[in-house]
């Protein structure tokens, strides 16, 4: 009975072991990708309410490139420098580097989160990704995720964002409905994410949903689509699915050790 006994505990401790071991190799949920306040892309890993330090990739083909804007969603992501338009896949590897107008870009995402439209600002160009067909929309400042007919849309008419599609065949834009809030602004969570004087407004698209308003510690200068649910401002944060506002960790470099003096 005793060597039985001891047979289960040593069994037992093999098991707990083997089950540590696995549990130190698991790697962590990707909340999102960024592009950070050194111009580095940085993938965000955490659950919930609690949030890794970034960890960084750096694709050598974009050194010495200063990145103006990013999008980031499930299938990939987009990045504009000052002249060339970069996709990279959902692991942060280039897959193409390509000549595009100066300036900032916008992004739109197909159903399964692959790049599927881009919004150049210094032309208002709006140019499908994988045909290259194109059509001119002009006051745009965020696009939602392209249909297989129209591209949803936010536009600044000078003193109201109205949101609206253009047709993808036609390129013809239909007005929709006006919303509050002013640029910067994002597409999430099936609605429209514009700036206020106290944070961020968020405004469904279906009839039927509450709005919402969400404090922010400063005033919204840009935000990064970093996932299908995530979106970060600022830089700094990030907000997530529940609509949580989570300060982005950074990796602070040690400070040099001051020399001992005898």
């Amino acid at each position: 009975m005793k060597l039985l006994c001891v047979f289960a505990g040593i069994s037992l401790f093999i098991s707990s072991f083997i089950s540590v071991s696995h549990a130190q190799t698991l790697v962590p949920p990707l909340a999102g990708t960024m592009v950070d306040e050194q111009g580095r892309i940085a993938m965000l890993q955490g659950v919930a309410g609690n949030l890794l330090p970034p960890d960084y990739s750096a694709p050598p083909e974009l050194q010495g490139e200063a990145i103006l804007s990013a999008a980031f969603n499930a299938n990939g992501g987009v990045l504009k420098t000052e002249s060339h338009l970069a996709l990279l896949d959902n692991q942060g590897a280039l897959l193409s580097f390509q000549p595009a107008p100066q300036g900032t870009a916008l992004v739109s995402f197909d159903a399964d989160g692959t790049p599927a439209w881009v919004l150049y600002a210094s032309d208002a160009e709006l140019v499908n990704i994988a045909s290259a067909r194109s059509t001119v929309v002009r006051g745009v400042v965020a696009l939602g995720p392209a249909g297989a007919s129209s591209v949803p849309l936010l536009k600044n008419t000078g003193s109201q964002l109205w949101t609206g599609t253009v047709s993808v065949p036609s390129g013809i834009y239909s007005a929709q409905n006006p919303i509050p809030g002013s640029a910067p602004a994002a597409f999430f969570q099936e609605g429209w994410l514009t700036s206020s004087s106290s944070g961020l407004l968020w405004t469904p698209m279906a009839p039927g949903k509450s709005a919402r308003e969400i404090a922010l510690p400063q005033t919204a200068l840009e935000i990064q689509t970093a996932s299908s649910g995530a979106v970060v401002i600022n830089r700094q944060w990030l907000l997530n699915t529940h609509f949580q506002l989570l300060e982005i960790p950074r990796v602070r470099r040690p400070e040099p050790r001051a020399e001992a003096h005898p």
